[in-house]
Order: C-alpha cells, then structure tokens, then sequence
C-alpha cells in the first residue's frame, strides 16, 4: 500500500495532481484498515487541494488516523514511533489554519506541534519542523 502511495505522490511531483488526487482517493477507499496507509494517503491529499477548506478536511483525517497508528507500525515505516507523526501534521494543519484566518486554532496548533517536537530524533527533520511552527508562530504573532 505504500508503495502505491509513493507512486500517486510521485505522479503529482511529476505534474498530474488531478491524476495523483484520483489514485490517492481510490486507495483511501481500500485502506480502511491500515491507520498509518490513511494517515499518509490523506497527509498527501492535503497537500494536492487547491481549495484550502478541502485541504484542512483531509489534514484532519491524517491527524486523526495518526492517534490510531501502532508504534510498531511507525517503526516499521523508519519513525521512532507513532508519536513522531504529530509534529508535521500540527504544522500542516497550524499553516492551513493561518490561511483561511482561524488564528486561535493555528496557534493551538503551533503550541500543540511544539509540544510534539521532542518525540522526534535530534536531527535535521525535527530542526525544519521546529523553524516552520516558529515562522508560522512570527506570522500569527504580527497579525
């Protein structure tokens, strides 16, 4: 299933987001029962929106398949842990908050993404997760 998910994202990078859109759709409806195979097909849905109301619903379902994924299953995917998925998806959904003007929300957000940051490895991953909730933060902060 990932594999397939790595593909569809490809087919975006390539040029084709409706394409990609379409396959990542079709394996959200075979992947009810994988938590982590959801988490990735709706982070990427997210991602390919142009609407941003459409791209905050589908941040949402990653976060919320991201509270069911096994520490197994994270560690299988190369995380430390289930809990190493929370900070990204905290930014993602902090940012698309800050751009429809849900400037409360974006900030719980940042504050919750931040909290999340220590579940990650000391590395260049956690250090660019950490600079994007603070440039979201600087953002919000200067209205």
């Amino acid at each position: 299933m990932l594999e397939r998910i790595a593909a569809a994202v490809a087919t975006a990078r390539l040029g084709d987001p409706v394409r990609a859109r379409s396959q990542l759709e079709c394996l959200w409806d075979d992947s009810a029962a994988d938590p982590l195979a959801r988490c990735a097909i709706a982070h990427a849905l997210a991602d390919l929106q142009p609407d941003p109301a459409q791209e905050l619903w589908w941040d949402e379902r990653a976060l919320a398949a991201a509270t069911a994924v096994s520490d197994e299953a994270a560690r299988s995917f190369g995380l430390g842990g289930a809990g190493a998925l929370e900070p990204s998806l905290r930014l993602n959904l902090a940012d698309v908050c800050r751009r429809l003007g849900e400037t409360e929300r974006a900030a719980r957000h940042v504050a919750l993404g931040r909290a999340a940051l220590g579940r990650l490895a000391p590395d260049g991953y956690l250090d660019t997760i950490a600079a994007a909730l603070d440039r979201i933060d600087a953002v919000l902060a200067a209205g």
